[in-house]
């Protein structure tokens, strides 16, 4: 005398449910990147001009950008006083915390950066927010 047990089907079995569930997870993934991005969690690197003076390996230097839509694509820094004149070399620099162009604050905003260069590794520079006035 042999028993049958019957097997229930999983919701998980039929393939609209599992394509459902995958898009969601990819929506979510999707929006949860973009919450970290906009809390600046997220490194953005860019090809940008700096303006500055003698500048060695390993060195510090505070850096200032504006908020400028035009100069979202090649954003240009300024690091330390009296750099507005020297001539400007293009870096790739990975910027962390606010994007050096940000559509939800006035344009003209000054963006404080924290920057310090690299070795001959890319990127060339990195620099950390510190604020925006």
């Amino acid at each position: 005398m042999s028993e049958e047990t019957e097997v229930t089907p999983s919701k998980y079995d039929e393939p609209a449910a599992m394509i459902v569930t995958v898009v969601l997870i990819i929506a979510g993934a999707i929006w949860g990147y973009s919450k970290l991005d906009a809390f600046g969690y997220v490194a953005h690197s860019k090809l940008t001009e700096v303006h500055a003076k003698a500048w060695s390996t390993g060195e510090y230097k505070n850096c200032n950008s504006i908020n400028i839509k035009e100069e979202d694509a090649q954003p240009v820094l300024y690091c330390g006083p009296d750099t507005i004149m020297e001539a400007a070399k293009v870096f790739k620099v990975r910027f962390s915390g606010v994007l050096t162009y940000d559509k939800e604050m006035k344009e003209g905003i000054v963006h404080h950066w924290k920057c310090k260069k690299n070795d001959s590794t890319d990127p060339s520079m990195i620099c950390d927010i510190q604020t925006s006035q």
